[in-house]
């Protein structure tokens, strides 16, 4: 039986734009044409984070056009959930994932929510951003994006910092991105950490492999959340992999025993689906 999620998250790398000035200094600028921010629609995309590397690539003027685009078939990111409360959906990104120092947003200038490090004082300040929005009821989940590319190993401060979070804020779900290949996931007092979701739909379909890791091999994350108590339930990972170019298609048999195989992942995700073993389903593509 088909799987209809009540909400549908995505991180968003492209401003929605027709501006013209390029960032200087970039060595890629992409974006989508305003017209076709309609295919987000079609999916039935719920909330876009926007806190990443590539959504100021045509200026300021791109990202309010951008933020104009989107607000006419999304509304803000407090979602409505099927029985009753909100699931409040927070976005930041590190410099580690190639965020300009420049993008910043202050008090005189748009920009992306940028997190100046990773310690005491920068969680226990987010902390405080969550508490203050939230209401009883309320679900969270905080998106962050962190991190290089092609990474072989989950940093100890993503680590730390997404337990913290959970620890300090309650929240639900950390939702993170950056790298092109999935990352481990954790439980954590019972509360789920993506630390990489990798990609969905890319154009970077041809890029050679990078060590275990093909830019083609992608999932989507499935998540059935108690909203009593934010604790995961279940969790669904759907291997795809992408043909001609942002066509997705189910993964082959044996690009889904790369996605298993990854030595980077390989000892987190043991633990994981061990703690998940009656919840945690891989469905068949075959």
């Amino acid at each position: 039986m088909a799987l209809q999620p009540d909400l549908r998250i995505v991180n968003l790398e492209a401003a929605v734009t027709t501006a013209d000035r390029l960032w200087p200094g970039k060595a890629v600028h992409y974006r989508l044409h305003p017209a076709n921010v309609v295919c987000l629609q079609a999916a039935g995309i719920d909330a876009c984070c926007l806190a990443n590397n590539h959504v100021l690539h045509w200026g300021l003027n791109g990202l309010a056009q951008t933020l104009r685009s989107l607000r006419q078939v999304q509304g803000p990111a407090r979602l409505p959930l099927p029985e009753g409360g909100r699931l409040l959906l927070f976005a930041w990104a590190l410099a580690s994932s190639g965020v300009p120092l420049t993008w910043g947003a202050r008090l005189d200038q748009p920009g992306v929510a940028l997190l100046p490090a990773i310690d005491r004082g920068t969680a226990k300040w987010m902390s405080g951003c969550i508490r203050r929005q939230r209401c009883r009821g309320d679900r969270v989940v905080v998106a962050l994006y962190w991190g290089a590319n092609w990474v072989p190993v989950v940093p100890e401060a993503h680590r730390w910092l997404a337990r913290q979070l959970i620890d300090l804020a309650e929240v639900d779900v950390v939702y993170g991105h950056s790298s092109h290949h999935p990352l481990p996931l954790e439980i954590h007092a019972g509360k789920l950490i993506l630390y990489g979701c990798g990609d969905l739909i890319n154009d970077s379909e041809g890029l050679p492999p990078h060590g275990p890791w093909r830019s083609d091999l992608v999932c989507c994350h499935l998540l059935d959340l108690d909203l009593d108590t934010g604790a995961l339930l279940g969790l669904t990972l759907n291997p795809f992999q992408l043909h001609r170019r942002l066509a997705v298609g189910a993964a082959l048999p044996q690009w889904r025993r790369v996605l298993r195989a990854d030595p980077g992942r390989r000892p987190l995700c043991r633990r994981t689906l061990h703690r998940l073993r009656l919840q945690l389903r891989t469905p068949r593509h075959d």
